[in-house]
């Protein structure tokens, strides 16, 4: 089914995943680890072919599954949470993007060391959902908590990091026009120029993904000349 996918065979692959998925029981013999497993495969497929309303379900039972055997906060169970909590926002459900991410957040904290990598990434997507639904000052917390676990676990200088920094800059401007943090926009902006024109023409791979989010939170709090440009360097 993933060759399939991959291959663009859609129907096949769906057929194929449906199956596996009726195979994946209990009754059967079959993990339920396994079964959990196909249910999010199949949900990105349905979601690659913007079939929200259907994947949610698929997400939230390979979710549930996770949870139920490994803990909210294991890193199946927090990936798995970050591919619904999208399919959420897919169907314009803010508020249980936000749920479902704060969720995250809070059980991060709980099972991972403090100013760990993975808390911070779960509080950088709590921090966006916020910030994309207009709830700037709640955003500020996650957001800070989120860049402080990066400067302090990847450096200064890492992706993600610069990519965090940016997002909080974005709140800042949103919340008081603050001058300093639209330099730090307009900087990352001009770093990016400068490795898509050093890779003839083409952003590199490893930063294109935190780009593209970059762009639908620029979008969403109404900086559409910023959306657009940094959109334009993945083109």
């Amino acid at each position: 089914a993933y060759v399939l996918r991959d291959l663009g065979r859609l129907g096949e692959a769906r057929a194929l995943y449906e199956h596996a998925i009726d195979l994946a029981t209990e009754e059967r013999g079959v993990e339920a680890d396994t079964r959990a497993i196909h249910l999010n495969n199949y949900a990105y497929l349905l979601r690659a072919s913007e079939e929200y309303t259907a994947a949610r379900p698929l997400y939230e039972e390979a979710l549930q599954i996770h949870v139920d055997r490994l803990g909210r906060g294991h890193p199946r169970s927090l990936l798995i949470a970050q591919n619904l909590a999208g399919t959420l926002s897919f169907l314009g459900l803010s508020d249980d993007v936000i749920r479902v991410l704060e969720e995250s957040a809070e059980a991060a904290d709980a099972q991972w060391p403090a100013g760990h990598w993975r808390v911070g990434s779960q509080h950088m997507a709590h921090g966006r959902a916020l910030l994309r639904a207009g709830r700037t000052e709640e955003s500020a917390g996650p957001l800070r908590a989120g860049v402080a676990s990066y400067r302090e676990q990847l450096g200064e200088g890492h992706d993600w990091t610069r990519f965090a920094e940016a997002t909080l800059a974005v709140a800042r401007i949103i919340q008081d026009g603050d001058t300093a943090a639209r330099a730090e926009v307009d900087e990352l902006y001009a770093r990016l120029q400068d490795a898509r024109d050093g890779a003839d023409g083409m952003l590199p791979r490893a930063v294109q993904g935190h780009t593209q989010t970059l762009t639908y939170v620029l979008r969403d709090v109404g900086l559409k000349e910023d959306a657009e440009r940094f959109e334009a360097l993945l083109k």
